[in-house]
């Protein structure tokens, strides 16, 4: 008996994760309770992507941190004082969450299909 799609995602996931499918479910989050992340989480979703041909040019939400000594996180509040003001204009760049569900109708619709509500 051939496997349905979401299984063949979770058996993805896990084998990338190592981790046994009975511990993933489609509200999973990637890359927070996984804790895939920086150059990892990228190329995940690289292999993701070329296994269940997944075009992933629509993408616009960030999923990974960058890898080692990110300075931003020793340089925020500096320039957090500024912002506050009116020196500077910053935005801190948000982490979205991964969820399984997210790369479960990705690789049904073949098209990055972000099902995140937040």
């Amino acid at each position: 008996m051939s496997k349905n799609i979401d299984d063949k995602v979770i058996d993805f996931i896990t084998n990338y994760v190592g981790l046994d499918a009975k511990e993933i479910n489609k509200r999973t989050t990637v890359n927070d309770e996984l804790g895939v992340d920086g150059d990892d989480g990228m190329d995940m979703l690289d292999s993701f992507s070329n296994e269940f041909g997944v075009d992933m040019s629509s993408i616009k939400d960030i999923y990974f941190c960058s890898e080692g000594l990110d300075l931003s996180v020793i340089i925020y509040p500096i320039l957090r004082v500024l912002d506050i003001f009116g020196l500077i204009d910053i935005k801190r760049r948000h982490i979205s969450p991964l969820t399984v569900s997210t790369m479960i109708e990705s690789a049904k619709n073949k098209v990055w299909t972000d099902t995140n509500t937040e």
